[in-house]
């Protein structure tokens, strides 16, 4: 039988292929698929392969720089980064295309912050704890204004942040070793006139170390702060949390990151600290979204009000540097390794998304099993947030992959070790052998052997040989497994987690669960109902910042009825007399000078509660020639207000204004004007007008 005309086939074939790829098409919809934001411009910094000013050029990257050391200016003008193998700092034009040059001569470039105007920057560097240094810079003349540190600083900084006035700069790092451990996280805050240390708060708990023998402090990934001054973000352990400024604590934690890259091994041969996983963070204008990017190429943002992560940005090719919004919030501004400066649309990021649990077939599932290995940073990322949107089918499929790691009889463990010095050939093979299979489950015995028992070179080679193979790739995908439970927090996560922490207690992964279940709050128990606005207002005065916090947001989520009652609740302070007028401050400071006691004691109390606002009066009077008693209790004012305190009422206050301003929108805008208009006190009138200010259009 002869072929039809060849155009006749053709069109057969044409169509057959039609219905096949029509068919594929199909069944790749049966999948589900996370929407990705997609940049609305893309431009590439034009760098020469081996240009010293290319900050990615194949000989820096061995070099010892800090990851937090990129930031674009808050006009998404400017990008400051180590260029020069990493012993300057170069600000490039990003508009223009071009470098501005380079300025300083530092080792070990730690942390990069630009001023809100962009102005001024500060660089932090440091080596082996010495030569810890804090400059602070003019980006346009390329001068150095100040040596912050006065060569006494004994912290090395990895991160830090411009409060959004640009008067404070919060520097953060391990407090100075001693007796061979690492000190605690610290936040530090200097003031940039002076170079004084204002305060200092105690950050998050250094996470276990998993080799005793090695010095690895935790470090603080990088800051920033609310465009309020209020809050404190920061990323450490893995962990992004958020901190109340006025009264130092922690107001909760935002979300667990993924590990950094597809092989987060622990560095055993140097003294240096976990791996980053978020290397810029920045908030939004209003305060309510806050972006992060990260080491695995992704820019992840949250709503801070429901707490919502939102949909993923992905386009860069490696690691996330530096991040930055828009002044009017519309869009949000990164820089990668891979050079490429992209700019995201906000309203994308907010786009409703699900997953459709009937779509997570064993076979999808599998698939992103698969992708969990880690060989492709985005599939990996995608397959995290893919299972930890189903709940339901993940926890029953990981039931079946996870199990508790075999507990292992210790003293048969410290038996083997033992019998790495026998005299016997035979014996210490048999138990080289043996501890190979145990693998990590063998490492702390080994570890603590040559502490207590002194070098020995066998057992020195084989716990460096365990050391470099472990996180294995299989234990790489579980751990990756784990990460996705953590997201879940479910009461079915939760328990599968506690059944895997009863596992050998020497594993990297029951170690991952332990600390995991530290991380994560208690179960909740039954859904509560709705809080009374009475309570939440209650809620808002507690010294607990975090549940103080979940009121903000609680109330920052129901704007119709909750901006007409705060705005009740705050209409009695609105009210009050102002007692911060020019006429009040001028006889405050006299009578620090009275002849009567009392009256003297009076007034300090008076001007010691209005804290800044009575800063300018304080210093003026020490321009004049006041006797010693006032000068000194003048002096004592100034330092208080320096390291301010607001009382519970005072916090109540401002934690109403933030829910706000959190809320945004029609409702929060019209009690803030509202509020504006009926205010007498001046420092409640500035502070309505600064959130205002804040809002957008």
């Amino acid at each position: 039988m002869s072929l039809p005309a060849k155009p006749v086939w053709f069109a057969v074939l044409a169509a057959c292929f039609c219905v096949w790829f029509a068919t594929a098409a199909t069944a790749q919809t049966d999948e589900p698929a996370i929407p990705r934001v997609k940049p609305s411009a893309t431009r590439t910094l034009a760098f020469e392969p081996n240009d010293p000013n290319n900050p990615n050029a194949r000989f820096y990257q061995g070099g010892n720089v800090g990851k937090s050391s990129y930031a674009i200016s808050a006009d998404g003008k400017y990008l400051a980064m180590p260029i020069g193998n990493g012993y300057q700092v170069g600000v490039w034009d990003l508009a223009a295309g071009k470098t501005e040059g380079g300025f300083g001569q530092m080792q070990q470039l730690g942390a990069l912050a630009l001023s809100p105007d962009g102005k001024r920057l500060i660089a932090t560097a440091g080596q082996n704890g010495q030569n810890n240094v804090v400059e602070l810079w003019d980006t346009d003349k390329h001068k150095k204004i100040a040596n912050l540190d006065e060569g006494v600083n004994f912290t090395y900084f990895t991160s830090a942040a411009f409060t959004p006035d640009g008067k404070t700069i919060a520097l953060a790092g391990a407090a100075q070793a001693r007796n061979g451990q690492p000190g605690g996280l610290m936040i530090h805050f200097w003031d940039l006139a002076s170079g004084d240390e204002v305060r200092k708060l105690e950050g998050p708990p250094q996470p276990p170390n998993p080799n005793p023998r090695q010095w690895r402090p935790a470090t603080v990934d990088c800051m920033a702060f609310t465009p309020d001054g209020k809050t404190l973000g920061l990323v450490a352990d893995r962990k992004l949390l958020l901190y109340e400024v006025a009264t130092g604590k922690e107001r909760g934690l935002v979300a667990a990151l993924p590990a950094a890259g597809p092989n987060p091994r622990p560095n055993y041969n140097n003294n240096v600290g976990p791996d980053s996983v978020a290397l810029s963070l920045a908030f939004s204008p209003d305060g309510r979204y806050l972006a992060a990017g990260c080491t695995d190429a992704t820019v992840r943002v949250w709503d801070t009000v429901s707490g919502a992560e939102l949909l993923p940005a992905l386009g860069h090719k490696s690691e996330v540097r530096a991040v930055i919004f828009a002044a009017d919030g519309k869009s949000l501004t990164s820089f990668g390794q891979d050079n490429k400066i992209m700019t995201w649309p906000v309203a994308e990021f907010r786009k409703p998304w699900s997953v459709d649990p009937t779509k997570m077939t064993a076979k999808v599932l599998q698939g992103l099993w698969d992708d969990l290995h880690g060989d492709d940073r985005t599939a990996m990322s995608q397959a995290i947030r893919l299972l930890a949107e189903a709940p339901g089918p993940t926890v029953a499929f990981f039931r079946e992959k996870l199990k508790p790691v075999p507990v292992v009889d210790a003293g048969l463990i410290q038996q083997m070790v033992a019998d790495l010095r026998s005299d016997d050939f035979n014996q210490r093979k048999k138990a080289a052998v043996e501890l190979r299979k145990l693998g990590d489950l063998a490492l702390p015995a080994m570890r603590d052997a040559q502490q207590k028992a002194g070098y020995d070179p066998t057992l020195a080679l084989l716990t460096q040989g365990l050391e470099s193979k472990y996180p294995t790739v299989d234990q790489l995908q579980a751990l990756h497994a784990i990460e996705v439970l953590e997201r879940l927090g479910t009461d079915d996560a939760r328990k599968l987690l506690g059944e895997l922490a009863k596992g050998a207690a020497e594993s990297v992964l029951t170690q991952r669960v332990v600390a995991v279940l530290d991380r994560q709050p208690k179960a909740a128990g039954p859904v509560a109902a709705p809080a009374k606005l009475e309570v939440l207002w209650a809620d808002l005065n507690a010294e607990d910042s975090a549940k103080a916090f979940k009121a903000i947001r609680a109330l920052a989520a129901r704007p119709k009825e909750a901006a007409p009652f705060l705005r009740d609740q705050l209409r009695p302070v609105a009210a009050a007399e102002a007692s911060d007028d020019p006429e009040r401050l001028t006889k405050l400071t006299a009578d620090l000078d009275s002849n009567d006691f009392q009256t003297r004691e009076n007034a300090s109390k008076d001007l010691r509660k209005l804290g800044r606002r009575a800063e300018a009066s304080l210093k003026k009077v020490l321009e004049g020639s006041p006797s010693a008693e006032v000068k000194q209790r003048v002096e004592a004012l100034l330092q208080e207000i320096g390291k301010p305190k607001l009382s519970l009422e005072q916090l109540q206050v401002s934690r109403a204004l933030e829910a706000l301003e959190r809320m945004g929108g029609d409702e929060g805008r019209d009690a803030l004007e509202q509020l504006a208009k009926e205010a007498k006190n001046r420092a409640l009138k500035d502070a309505l007008a600064d959130t205002l200010k804040r809002l957008p259009k």
